[in-house]
């Protein structure tokens, strides 16, 4: 029983100086994903653009769905005119990282 002891001690005493280098690599891995995502939020997000002339099988445009004076261009305009940075700040595909580009709001 005794050199059963000695032994788990012994195994015990190789590994101890295993444990502040698993928290050196744990801290340099949160801090490597902390630099990544710094530097995703730092590119543009990308961004899907409608082709608003895109010939459709029907043989017909976007803008001609539409008469001149039909309300929704007006809905279309005001949108248009707003500030929604907000929006594609919250965008997470950025740059070449993996992910679906997002449809742009314009």
């Amino acid at each position: 029983m005794s050199q059963t002891k000695h032994q788990y001690s012994a195994s015990a005493g190789l590994f101890e100086d295993l444990a502040p280098l698993n928290e050196q690599a744990e801290q340099a891995a949160a801090a490597a994903a902390q630099a990544r995502a710094s530097a995703l939020r730092s590119q543009p997000a990308r961004l899907l653009r409608p082709n608003r002339q895109q010939i459709e099988l029907r043989a017909s445009d976007l803008e001609s769905l539409l008469g001149e004076e039909h309300r929704a261009r007006l809905v279309w305009g005001y949108v248009q005119r707003q500030d929604l940075r907000r929006l594609t700040q919250a965008i997470k595909a950025r740059g070449s990282n993996a992910g679906r580009s997002a449809i742009d709001s314009h």
